[in-house]
């Protein structure tokens, strides 16, 4: 069954690379993917806490396109996953019941686009999630990540997602709402609006009992040649407690740009899944061409539990095809 599978899989990316490579061939959409590993080093005050690896930075494999139909149409579709490269599939002696997990799901969908904007199906990450943009300067990253100090970086499945035309050249709109099969749990919604043009990105989004959480979240960032800086204000409460505590949280970020070099430096605090988490964070990426960085970082995340700190330093290899 395995070896089948893996003949699929080849002859799915062998199809993809022959469509690319002939713009009018069989498939009218294209591969693409993402290989990011580092060493990370942990140094924690706990005992037992310190640690040398190798690590996956959300590498991908995807495949996407984007067909015309009659009236205006076209359907559009994506099937990423998630890969791990420093991974191997089989057993190990630490989970000897089964195989590591070496193929992830990430948004999949299938949809239509039209004047109207885009509506799709399937699995999809919240509006109110994409209201970060690119504020977050350490993204996937071991004790760098934003999800660390604030809620909501969700990917939601059975979600129906829409997606409004631009307006004005500027403003989008999203909402979503997850249909959960068999009633099971309640159906959350996210929403957001966003503003995109020049040098300005600012956004809100609200989510209604997503994962449990209700939150409402505000970003602005301000985009130059050489530098940025934003912020992200989020105010989150347990959906199913009534009278929750608020878990209040913020990210304040910054680059600037020196040649090939990208200095960014990060600094969060809240009560998201933490409480009194706080977050410091700065590092570099060095371009080594259009598609290629090397990058590095080190951080310090810790929240209220005593001998909660851990000190991170990582140095890694991104490639994009």
């Amino acid at each position: 069954m395995k070896k089948a599978i893996s003949l699929l899989i080849g002859s799915v990316v062998a199809q993809g690379l022959v469509a690319n490579a002939i713009a009018d061939g069989p498939i009218d959409g294209t591969v693409y993917g993402k290989i990011n590993t580092a060493i990370i080093m942990e140094d924690g005050d706990a005992a037992g806490s310190d640690d040398t690896y190798l690590s996956n930075w959300s590498s991908r494999l995807g495949f996407k396109g984007k067909t015309k139909l009659d009236g205006g149409l076209y359907a559009i579709y994506k099937l990423e996953y998630g890969v791990s490269p420093d991974e191997t599939a089989g057993k190990t002696s630490s989970d000897d019941a089964g195989d590591k997990q070496i193929f992830k799901q990430r948004n999949a969908y299938v949809g239509l686009q039209g004047e109207f904007g885009k509506i799709l199906a399937g699995t999809h990450d919240t509006p109110l999630k994409k209201t970060a943009g690119k504020i977050d300067m350490f993204d996937r990253l071991p004790n760098g990540d934003i999800k660390y100090v604030i809620v909501a970086q969700e990917r939601i499945n059975d979600l129906v997602h829409y997606t409004s035309p631009k307006i004005a050249d500027a403003i989008t709109v999203k909402a979503a709402t997850q249909l959960q099969e068999n009633g099971d749990g309640n159906n959350g919604t996210s929403f957001s609006a966003t503003y995109d043009k020049g040098a300005i990105f600012a956004a809100i989004g609200v989510d209604s009992d997503v994962v449990g959480y209700d939150t409402t979240r505000l970003a602005l960032q301000y985009k130059a040649k050489k530098y940025t800086a934003g912020i992200i204000y989020s105010m989150s409460e347990d959906a199913t407690v009534a009278n929750a505590e608020s878990k209040d949280g913020f990210i304040v970020s910054g680059s600037y740009k020196i040649d090939a070099f990208k200095l960014k430096a990060q600094y969060g605090a809240g009560d998201g899944k933490k409480k009194d988490a706080k977050l410091m964070a700065v590092g570099a990426d060095y371009k080594l061409g259009e598609k290629t960085k090397l990058h590095g970082y080190l951080s310090s995340y810790e929240y209220y539990v005593a001998d909660s700190k851990v000190t991170t330093l990582g140095f890694g290899m991104e490639h994009n095809f």
